[in-house]
């Protein structure tokens, strides 16, 4: 290990308390020389990660579905299925309510990995039954057929779900605690080896060190829809251990609703039928629509989509609105201040849907709750950087960043010929406000449009080839600290695209381990196809060690979580954080009061 990464190390462990756990920074790399660094924070949020666990996870159900095919439905369960389906649905002819029998049986295997619970197997379907009988007449006319619509629901997680929410916890749960038998085992998922496996359970393990769990009661884990797994772990994990706490994952419907679900949104939307999933779907990720003061309401500008409705005092069930017609009333949904307890696990976006201006330092769910946006607004993460480097000249690098006013010229004397302009003083996790353009486009008009503008040097961050075409990216270190400051690193997560914003979706994504080799990717996000091996796909890297890209990755992941811990000193949050909102680095919401 080189001189100077021990000094970080030593550093790490002398903190006096570890605010900041996880941060995926994006580091982008000029090719041929390596400069750049971390151009956006990922603080207490990560999408690498979560997209590896997932794909884990999902692997593991594709393994049980294969196995379902050929298990055997026992006689007498089989004869008390086809009753419950007959006295259901009176209209279905003995053969259908036969294969249903077997449907069902095989889907609670695909959804939980275990039949033995016969009494619980007969109440979920049971439930699940009635709940059909109660809704198929509002739905889709794909779920008007009994025998179709029946099918459907026991092969599909989501539509399940959409009938009976308390199932999806419990599904990912179930995946969750079939990844730990893996490892106990010593048995590999599909392409995904023991070591890696093993890894991912010491990583979350690592990072539940940070969490502030009671030891009974209710504990809310917060989680963007692409990071619930991640709390699902959290839940097994903990109520394994704890048998009084009750961890509550709750998916956010989208980041602007400040609405929360104990199902995802595709289980919401999944009995609308395809037309109308995907312009609800659509236009909840895109954001058109506008959020009522009191009362929570994603309402979509256009009032012939699909919406939701909800206020606290309707316990949990929120409305879905087509014009001025109820479609469904939704259970399991939740406003952030109904759910904030003493203890939580927070998401990127969770203080500004909180609408906190007080809380206690002493809290450290609250603490953290409040460090995550604030420091993923860019603004300030690149002012704690230009501070602490300066205090401690460790080598930190980042692409020269410049504050600017609106009233401001910029020279290319200053960044060169183009630049990145960036949203600097809102929360800003997601990629939000961001622009690649030449330097001499900066206007004080263009500037007027961005909160707390920066501008950051462009860094030519030109990655790899794929089939002679070129690919730009960054890498991210997959790596958290302990409370003790002890860092576990897992690997190394590379992504590239064919544009300018390697953050997009359709992206390639390679997973590296700590020892830099490769181990799990995709070339296209969106497509879902695995790779587990690198030979014969033509891919070029263009760095001339990755090896040693990686070392810089890791030494300036090291120093960036040594920063942000030292700057985020409990006794220092108030003043620090009120200074850059004073300094119009950050915008007046952060004042903390």
């Amino acid at each position: 290990m080189i001189e100077k990464e021990k000094k970080v190390l030593s550093k790490l462990e002398s903190l006096e308390s570890v605010n900041i756990h996880l941060a995926e920074f994006e580091h982008v790399m000029d090719y041929k020389t390596l400069e750049g660094g971390h151009i956006d924070p990922n603080v207490l949020s990560a999408g690498m990660f979560p997209w590896l666990l997932r794909n884990i996870l999902n692997t593991l159900y594709k393994e049980r579905e294969v196995k379902a095919m050929s298990l055997d439905l026992p006689e007498g369960i089989k004869f008390n299925l086809i009753q419950l389906f007959k006295e259901s649905f009176p209209s279905l002819k003995m053969p259908e309510c036969e294969q249903l029998a077997i449907e069902s049986y095989r889907g609670y295997f695909n959804m939980f990995g275990d039949t033995s619970h016969i009494d619980q197997l007969f109440e979920t379907i049971k439930n699940t039954l009635e709940k059909m009988k109660e809704k198929r007449d509002k739905f889709s006319s794909k779920y008007k057929n009994d025998s179709k619509f029946a099918k459907t629901v026991f092969e599909i997680p989501t539509l399940w779900s959409a009938l009976l929410p308390e199932v999806w916890a419990k599904h990912r749960v179930s995946l969750v605690e079939e990844l730990y038998l893996n490892v106990s085992r010593n048995t590999n998922i599909s392409g995904f080896k023991v070591p890696l496996l093993s890894g991912v359970c010491d990583f979350i393990e690592n990072a539940m060190t940070n969490l502030d769990i009671p030891k009974a009661g209710v504990y809310a884990s917060f989680k963007v829809e692409f990071e619930g797994d991640f709390g699902y772990a959290i839940k097994y994990l903990t109520e394994k251990s704890f048998p009084k706490v009750e961890v509550r994952v709750l998916n956010d419907l989208h980041h602007n609703s400040s609405l929360f679900a104990v199902v995802p949104l595709a289980s919401l939307s999944a009995l609308l039928g395809k037309e109308k999933r995907n312009t609800l779907y659509r236009l909840l990720i895109h954001g058109k629509y506008k959020v009522k003061g009191g009362l929570n309401t994603v309402e979509l500008e256009d009032r012939k989509y699909p919406r939701i409705e909800y206020s606290p005092k309707w316990k949990h069930k929120a409305k879905f609105m087509l014009s001025k017609s109820i479609v469904d009333e939704l259970d399991g949904i939740y406003s952030v201040k109904e759910l904030l307890t003493k203890s939580f696990d927070q998401y990127a976006y969770l203080w500004e849907h909180s609408n906190q201006k007080t809380f206690d330092l002493r809290n450290k769910s609250e603490r953290v709750m409040y460090l995550s946006n604030a420091i993923n607004a860019k603004g300030s993460f690149f002012k704690i950087y230009e501070s602490m480097e300066e205090l401690h000249n460790l080598g930190i690098e980042y692409p020269k960043t410049t504050f600017v006013s609106e009233n401001e010229k910029v020279q290319e004397t200053d960044l060169g010929k183009e630049v990145v302009l960036k949203e600097g003083g809102l929360c800003s996790t997601g990629g939000k406000g961001v622009l690649r353009l030449p330097t001499v486009d900066i206007t004080p008009e263009l500037l007027a449009q961005y909160n707390s503008p920066i501008l950051q040097e462009y860094v030519d961050n030109l990655m790899l080839e794929i089939d002679g075409l070129p690919y730009y990216g960054h890498i991210r270190m997959i790596s958290v600290l302990n409370s003790d400051g002890v860092p576990f690193h897992l690997g190394y997560g590379l992504k590239a695209t064919s544009g300018f914003n390697s953050s997009s979706y359709r992206t390639v994504a390679l997973f590296f381990d700590s020892s830099g080799e490769f181990r799990f990717g995709m070339k296209d996000m969106s497509k879902k196809i695995p790779l587990f091996s690198l030979k014969g796909e033509n891919i070029k890297f263009k760095y001339k060690s990755l090896n040693h890209a990686f070392e810089k990755v890791r030494y300036n992941w090291l120093v960036g979580m040594y920063y942000l811990n030292e700057y985020c000193n409990s006794k220092m949050i108030k003043k620090r954080f009120n200074s850059l909102v004073k300094d119009r680095i950050l915008a007046e919401s952060f004042v903390i009061e």
